[in-house]
Protein backbone atom coordinates (compact mmCIF):
# COMPACT_ATOMS: atom_id res chain seq x y z
CA UNK A 1 0.00 0.00 0.00
CA UNK A 2 1.64 3.21 -1.35
CA UNK A 3 1.56 6.30 1.62
CA UNK A 4 1.15 9.76 1.36
CA UNK A 5 1.81 12.34 3.22
CA UNK A 6 -0.82 15.26 3.74
CA UNK A 7 0.31 18.70 5.86
CA UNK A 8 -2.67 20.87 6.41
CA UNK A 9 -5.00 17.90 6.82
CA UNK A 10 -7.17 19.69 8.87
CA UNK A 11 -7.93 22.86 6.52
CA UNK A 12 -9.91 22.92 3.69
CA UNK A 13 -7.75 21.59 0.88
CA UNK A 14 -6.17 19.52 3.20
CA UNK A 15 -9.24 17.75 4.87
CA UNK A 16 -10.81 16.87 0.97
CA UNK A 17 -7.46 15.22 0.01
CA UNK A 18 -7.14 13.41 3.29
CA UNK A 19 -10.82 11.82 2.42
CA UNK A 20 -10.50 11.57 -1.32
CA UNK A 21 -7.02 9.35 -0.68
CA UNK A 22 -8.35 7.51 2.18
CA UNK A 23 -11.28 6.54 -0.16
CA UNK A 24 -8.87 5.20 -2.69
CA UNK A 25 -6.73 3.15 -0.52
CA UNK A 26 -3.51 4.84 -0.19
CA UNK A 27 -2.26 4.37 3.52
CA UNK A 28 -2.69 8.54 4.17
CA UNK A 29 -0.79 10.09 7.33
CA UNK A 30 -2.26 13.81 7.48
CA UNK A 31 0.36 16.71 9.29
CA UNK A 32 -1.49 19.41 11.65
CA UNK A 33 -0.53 21.37 14.59
CA UNK A 34 -1.21 21.03 17.72
CA UNK A 35 -3.87 23.33 18.35
CA UNK A 36 -5.45 22.52 14.85
CA UNK A 37 -9.27 21.74 15.25
CA UNK A 38 -10.43 18.47 13.34
CA UNK A 39 -14.00 19.41 12.97
CA UNK A 40 -13.67 19.31 9.14
CA UNK A 41 -12.27 15.48 9.11
CA UNK A 42 -15.57 13.82 11.37
CA UNK A 43 -15.25 10.15 10.62
CA UNK A 44 -11.72 10.14 9.07
CA UNK A 45 -9.78 10.84 12.26
CA UNK A 46 -10.30 7.24 13.07
CA UNK A 47 -9.10 6.15 9.57
CA UNK A 48 -6.41 8.18 9.04
CA UNK A 49 -2.55 8.26 11.29
CA UNK A 50 -1.88 12.03 12.41
CA UNK A 51 0.95 13.80 13.23
CA UNK A 52 1.70 16.79 14.51
CA UNK A 53 3.84 19.14 12.63
CA UNK A 54 5.20 21.26 15.40
CA UNK A 55 7.02 18.25 16.83
CA UNK A 56 10.18 17.93 15.21
CA UNK A 57 10.51 14.19 16.16
CA UNK A 58 7.22 13.74 14.43
CA UNK A 59 9.06 14.17 10.99
CA UNK A 60 11.81 12.19 11.03
CA UNK A 61 10.29 9.28 12.55
CA UNK A 62 7.85 9.01 9.83
CA UNK A 63 10.86 9.13 7.27
CA UNK A 64 12.42 6.56 9.26
CA UNK A 65 9.35 4.11 9.89
CA UNK A 66 8.48 3.78 6.07
CA UNK A 67 8.75 5.29 2.51
CA UNK A 68 6.26 7.94 1.65
CA UNK A 69 5.52 7.54 -2.31
CA UNK A 70 3.84 11.23 -2.03
CA UNK A 71 3.91 14.52 -0.01
CA UNK A 72 1.66 16.83 -0.98
CA UNK A 73 1.97 20.55 1.05
CA UNK A 74 -1.23 22.06 1.92
CA UNK A 75 -0.20 23.66 4.93
CA UNK A 76 0.02 27.43 4.87
CA UNK A 77 -0.28 30.47 6.84
CA UNK A 78 -1.51 33.84 5.82
CA UNK A 79 -0.30 35.90 7.82
CA UNK A 80 -3.59 37.34 9.06
CA UNK A 81 -3.84 38.46 12.42
CA UNK A 82 -2.44 37.30 14.93
CA UNK A 83 0.05 35.25 13.02
CA UNK A 84 3.10 37.24 12.27
CA UNK A 85 5.37 37.54 9.41
CA UNK A 86 7.74 34.80 10.76
CA UNK A 87 4.70 32.56 11.23
CA UNK A 88 4.56 32.75 7.33
CA UNK A 89 8.02 32.28 6.68
CA UNK A 90 7.93 29.17 9.35
CA UNK A 91 4.78 27.38 7.46
CA UNK A 92 5.05 28.65 3.83
CA UNK A 93 8.88 28.19 3.53
CA UNK A 94 10.67 26.22 6.69
CA UNK A 95 8.40 23.52 6.44
CA UNK A 96 8.19 22.09 2.80
CA UNK A 97 12.34 22.36 3.18
CA UNK A 98 12.24 20.29 5.94
CA UNK A 99 9.75 17.79 4.43
CA UNK A 100 11.63 18.16 0.90
CA UNK A 101 15.26 17.55 3.18
CA UNK A 102 13.34 14.35 4.96
CA UNK A 103 11.91 12.96 1.47
CA UNK A 104 15.22 13.44 -0.91
CA UNK A 105 16.92 10.78 1.13
CA UNK A 106 14.33 8.74 -0.39
CA UNK A 107 15.26 9.37 -3.58
CA UNK A 108 11.87 8.04 -5.43
CA UNK A 109 9.10 10.30 -3.61
CA UNK A 110 6.71 12.90 -5.53
CA UNK A 111 6.56 15.79 -3.48
CA UNK A 112 3.37 17.92 -4.57
CA UNK A 113 3.51 21.66 -3.60
CA UNK A 114 0.26 23.70 -3.32
CA UNK A 115 0.81 27.13 -4.55
CA UNK A 116 -2.04 30.04 -5.22
CA UNK A 117 -2.46 32.65 -8.64
CA UNK A 118 -1.41 35.46 -5.91
CA UNK A 119 1.96 34.27 -6.88
CA UNK A 120 2.35 34.66 -10.23
CA UNK A 121 5.60 36.24 -11.44
CA UNK A 122 3.43 39.02 -13.26
CA UNK A 123 1.77 40.17 -9.89
CA UNK A 124 2.57 42.49 -7.91
CA UNK A 125 2.77 41.55 -3.89
CA UNK A 126 -0.59 43.49 -3.24
CA UNK A 127 -2.17 42.98 -0.06
CA UNK A 128 -0.90 39.55 0.72
CA UNK A 129 2.94 40.42 0.15
CA UNK A 130 4.34 38.67 2.70
CA UNK A 131 1.88 35.56 2.25
CA UNK A 132 2.73 35.76 -1.54
CA UNK A 133 6.53 36.49 -1.31
CA UNK A 134 6.72 33.13 0.86
CA UNK A 135 4.93 31.20 -1.81
CA UNK A 136 7.24 32.24 -4.48
CA UNK A 137 10.57 31.86 -2.24
CA UNK A 138 9.26 28.36 -1.52
CA UNK A 139 8.75 27.24 -4.90
CA UNK A 140 12.43 28.52 -6.00
CA UNK A 141 13.98 26.60 -2.95
CA UNK A 142 12.03 23.22 -4.06
CA UNK A 143 13.62 23.21 -7.38
CA UNK A 144 16.91 22.94 -5.81
CA UNK A 145 15.43 19.37 -5.35
CA UNK A 146 14.48 18.65 -8.72
CA UNK A 147 17.45 16.28 -8.74
CA UNK A 148 17.17 13.70 -6.35
CA UNK A 149 13.10 13.43 -6.27
CA UNK A 150 10.00 14.82 -8.44
CA UNK A 151 9.21 17.97 -7.18
CA UNK A 152 5.71 19.64 -8.61
CA UNK A 153 3.70 22.62 -8.39
CA UNK A 154 -0.19 23.20 -8.30
CA UNK A 155 -0.77 26.77 -8.89
CA UNK A 156 -4.35 26.83 -7.43
CA UNK A 157 -7.11 29.81 -9.25
CA UNK A 158 -10.07 30.59 -7.08
CA UNK A 159 -11.24 27.17 -5.10
CA UNK A 160 -14.71 27.44 -3.35
CA UNK A 161 -16.58 24.76 -1.96
CA UNK A 162 -18.03 23.02 1.45
CA UNK A 163 -15.95 23.35 4.94
CA UNK A 164 -13.51 26.11 3.43
CA UNK A 165 -13.19 29.31 6.05
CA UNK A 166 -15.57 31.46 6.39
CA UNK A 167 -12.56 33.94 5.63
CA UNK A 168 -12.68 33.17 2.63
CA UNK A 169 -15.21 35.72 0.20
CA UNK A 170 -17.36 32.91 -1.03
CA UNK A 171 -17.93 30.80 2.34
CA UNK A 172 -18.06 34.09 4.12
CA UNK A 173 -21.08 35.60 1.63
CA UNK A 174 -22.71 31.99 2.11
CA UNK A 175 -23.30 32.65 5.67
CA UNK A 176 -24.16 36.38 5.16
CA UNK A 177 -26.74 35.27 2.50
CA UNK A 178 -28.16 32.58 5.48
CA UNK A 179 -27.76 34.71 8.29
CA UNK A 180 -29.30 37.79 7.25
CA UNK A 181 -32.82 39.21 7.83
CA UNK A 182 -34.91 42.33 7.44
CA UNK A 183 -32.99 44.07 9.29
CA UNK A 184 -29.89 43.88 7.36
CA UNK A 185 -31.27 44.07 4.10
CA UNK A 186 -27.82 44.33 2.35
CA UNK A 187 -24.54 43.04 2.41
CA UNK A 188 -21.82 45.62 1.49
CA UNK A 189 -18.88 44.67 -0.73
CA UNK A 190 -16.24 46.07 -3.15
CA UNK A 191 -17.20 46.67 -6.68
CA UNK A 192 -16.51 43.26 -7.22
CA UNK A 193 -14.86 43.95 -10.40
CA UNK A 194 -12.40 41.36 -10.88
CA UNK A 195 -11.90 38.49 -13.30
CA UNK A 196 -11.42 34.95 -11.36
CA UNK A 197 -11.42 31.24 -12.86
CA UNK A 198 -13.55 29.69 -10.26
CA UNK A 199 -13.03 26.17 -9.84
CA UNK A 200 -15.09 23.86 -7.32
CA UNK A 201 -13.08 21.83 -4.92
CA UNK A 202 -13.87 18.70 -6.50
CA UNK A 203 -12.26 19.14 -9.17
CA UNK A 204 -8.77 20.68 -7.42
CA UNK A 205 -8.99 17.09 -5.64
CA UNK A 206 -9.19 15.24 -8.37
CA UNK A 207 -6.22 17.20 -10.45
CA UNK A 208 -4.49 16.29 -7.74
CA UNK A 209 -5.54 12.71 -7.62
CA UNK A 210 -4.21 12.53 -11.76
CA UNK A 211 -0.53 14.04 -10.63
CA UNK A 212 -0.29 11.52 -8.44
CA UNK A 213 -1.38 8.89 -10.80
CA UNK A 214 0.90 9.84 -13.66
CA UNK A 215 3.99 10.46 -11.31
CA UNK A 216 6.10 8.41 -13.51
CA UNK A 217 5.68 10.96 -16.63
CA UNK A 218 5.91 14.12 -14.44
CA UNK A 219 8.73 16.18 -15.43
CA UNK A 220 10.40 17.39 -12.28
CA UNK A 221 10.23 21.14 -11.74
CA UNK A 222 7.33 21.33 -13.18
CA UNK A 223 4.10 24.07 -12.56
CA UNK A 224 0.64 22.66 -13.25
CA UNK A 225 -2.04 25.45 -13.06
CA UNK A 226 -5.52 24.03 -11.68
CA UNK A 227 -8.50 26.23 -12.64
CA UNK A 228 -11.19 25.79 -15.43
CA UNK A 229 -9.07 27.95 -18.28
CA UNK A 230 -12.26 30.28 -17.89
CA UNK A 231 -13.29 33.44 -16.14
CA UNK A 232 -16.25 35.30 -14.41
CA UNK A 233 -16.57 38.68 -12.84
CA UNK A 234 -16.98 38.37 -9.54
CA UNK A 235 -19.90 40.30 -8.95
CA UNK A 236 -21.24 37.59 -11.28
CA UNK A 237 -20.50 34.98 -8.68
CA UNK A 238 -21.84 36.58 -5.71
CA UNK A 239 -25.33 37.52 -8.11
CA UNK A 240 -25.23 33.40 -8.76
CA UNK A 241 -24.61 32.60 -5.37
CA UNK A 242 -27.45 35.07 -4.00
CA UNK A 243 -30.13 33.81 -6.87
CA UNK A 244 -29.04 30.23 -5.58
CA UNK A 245 -29.99 30.50 -2.00
CA UNK A 246 -33.54 32.41 -3.26
CA UNK A 247 -34.00 29.48 -4.91
CA UNK A 248 -33.62 27.56 -1.79
CA UNK A 249 -35.89 29.57 0.28
CA UNK A 250 -33.24 31.72 1.72
CA UNK A 251 -34.04 35.46 0.72
CA UNK A 252 -31.54 37.34 2.52
CA UNK A 253 -29.36 40.44 2.60
CA UNK A 254 -29.08 41.30 -1.37
CA UNK A 255 -25.50 42.95 -2.65
CA UNK A 256 -24.51 46.35 -2.68
CA UNK A 257 -21.18 46.63 -4.88
CA UNK A 258 -19.08 49.77 -3.78
CA UNK A 259 -16.00 50.71 -5.68
CA UNK A 260 -14.87 52.91 -2.62
CA UNK A 261 -14.06 49.44 -1.27
CA UNK A 262 -11.90 48.38 -3.50
CA UNK A 263 -7.73 47.80 -2.59
CA UNK A 264 -5.36 49.29 -4.09
CA UNK A 265 -2.93 46.78 -6.22
CA UNK A 266 -6.40 44.33 -6.42
CA UNK A 267 -5.46 41.83 -9.60
CA UNK A 268 -7.83 42.61 -11.89
CA UNK A 269 -7.98 39.20 -13.83
CA UNK A 270 -6.33 35.86 -13.32
CA UNK A 271 -7.24 32.53 -15.46
CA UNK A 272 -5.76 29.28 -15.61
CA UNK A 273 -3.78 27.59 -18.45
CA UNK A 274 -4.73 24.04 -17.96
CA UNK A 275 -2.92 22.81 -21.04
CA UNK A 276 -0.53 21.14 -18.53
CA UNK A 277 -3.43 19.12 -16.83
CA UNK A 278 -4.84 18.46 -19.90
CA UNK A 279 -2.48 16.46 -21.44
CA UNK A 280 -2.33 14.28 -18.48
CA UNK A 281 -6.03 13.40 -19.16
CA UNK A 282 -7.55 15.69 -16.78
CA UNK A 283 -10.48 18.06 -17.20
CA UNK A 284 -12.86 20.25 -14.78
CA UNK A 285 -15.95 18.43 -14.50
CA UNK A 286 -18.09 20.80 -12.76
CA UNK A 287 -20.04 23.39 -14.35
CA UNK A 288 -20.22 27.14 -11.95
CA UNK A 289 -23.81 26.11 -11.90
CA UNK A 290 -23.61 23.48 -10.89
CA UNK A 291 -20.77 24.24 -8.08
CA UNK A 292 -22.80 27.08 -6.63
CA UNK A 293 -25.70 24.04 -6.67
CA UNK A 294 -23.58 21.42 -4.58
CA UNK A 295 -22.14 24.26 -2.02
CA UNK A 296 -25.65 26.17 -1.22
CA UNK A 297 -27.04 22.11 -0.69
CA UNK A 298 -24.37 21.77 1.50
CA UNK A 299 -24.37 25.00 3.76
CA UNK A 300 -27.88 24.22 4.22
CA UNK A 301 -27.71 20.81 5.38
CA UNK A 302 -25.05 22.19 8.07
CA UNK A 303 -22.22 20.41 5.98
CA UNK A 304 -19.92 23.95 5.71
Amino acid sequence: MQRIFITGASGFLGSHLLKRFCDLGFDVVGGKRTTSDLWRLGEYREKVQLINLDNPESLTNLFQESGVHAIIHTACSYGRSPYSELDVLDANVELPLKLAHHASKQKDTLFINTDTFFSKPEFELGYMGAYVLSKRHCWEWLKLFREEMKVVNMRLEHVYGPLDDRSKVVSWLCQEFMNGDNNNEVVTLSSCSQFRDFIYIDDVVSAFEKVVSSAASLNSGQTFEVGTGKTLKVQDMVNLLKKEFRSAGIDGPSPVFDEARDRPGEIMLSVANISALESLGWVPSVSLSKGIEYLVKAELNGKR
